[in-house]
């Protein structure tokens, strides 16, 4: 019985494991995984957390983009490390208050502005734009709208992340100066469960919205209509990815 056990086991793990890679393999994918924290895994398979929190996830990194210091964002015990794994914060993405530029194997990683009056103090915090393959992701971190950010206008951002904690009526004018091909609502709450501010997204009013629901993992493309998302592992949760 031990060794049958034993064997069923085996199988279990080995189903598992081969329906999270035919989710996520040879393609480049995004799968929120709640609050502010994010993976892209690219078509050659380098893994990519922006700030890790609560929950923690399967794959081992290749980098790790810490936006600010808040406890909410910043939970490395939650990512295990490759050898080698490249760890950039804020006080290594901002110097003498000049954001910085990280080229990383085929990935360009570029530290943008990112801050508000009240939490989040400027050069404190980064954003990230994350560019492979031709796409661009950009994790807005804890911001506001700034003026930095119509300097994102002219550099074709494929998919922005924007943090609805920050006001979703502000972020849907940050959306417009963005100018994103699509503008992911995160962050809609600051929680320990892989839950959202349904309430909250809705008022996020940006005409190229796309929900991504905690769990959920998307194929990353260079399509322009989030009508032609491909979902590539649905969200545990009993909801569905579609306009609020």
């Amino acid at each position: 019985m031990k060794n049958i056990f034993f064997l069923a086991c085996i199988i279990f793990t080995l189903f598992l494991s081969i329906g999270t890679k035919q989710c996520e393999a040879q393609t480049n994918s995004l799968k929120y995984l709640g609050n502010a924290f994010v993976k892209i895994k690219t078509f050659e398979g380098k893994i990519v957390y922006i700030d890790p929190y609560a929950v923690s996830d399967l794959d081992s990194a290749d980098i790790v983009l810490i936006t600010h210091e808040h406890s909410d964002h910043n939970d490395l015990t939650r990512v295990t490390q490759k050898t080698g794994c490249q760890v950039i914060r804020a006080a290594n993405a901002i110097k003498d208050s000049v954001y910085q530029n990280f080229v990383i194997g085929n990935i360009k990683i570029k530290a943008v502005a990112a801050y508000d009056k009240k939490w989040h103090p400027k050069f404190t915090g980064v954003g990230y734009v994350v560019e492979f393959d031709g796409i661009k992701v950009y994790h807005a971190g804890g911001t506001k709208k700034v003026p930095e950010m119509a300097d994102l206008a002219n550099q074709n951002i494929t998919y922005a992340l924007l943090p609805m904690t920050s006001g979703p009526e502000n972020m849907t004018e940050a959306a417009a100066m963005i100018q994103a091909k699509h503008d992911i609502p995160i962050h809609s709450k600051v929680s320990l469960d892989l839950s959202i501010d349904t309430a909250r997204i809705g008022r996020f009013a940006s005409p190229h919205k796309l929900i991504v629901l905690p769990n959920q993992t998307i194929e990353l493309t260079h399509d322009t209509t989030s009508s032609a998302v491909r979902i590539l592992c649905p969200a545990e949760e009993k909801l569905t990815n579609k306009q609020y």
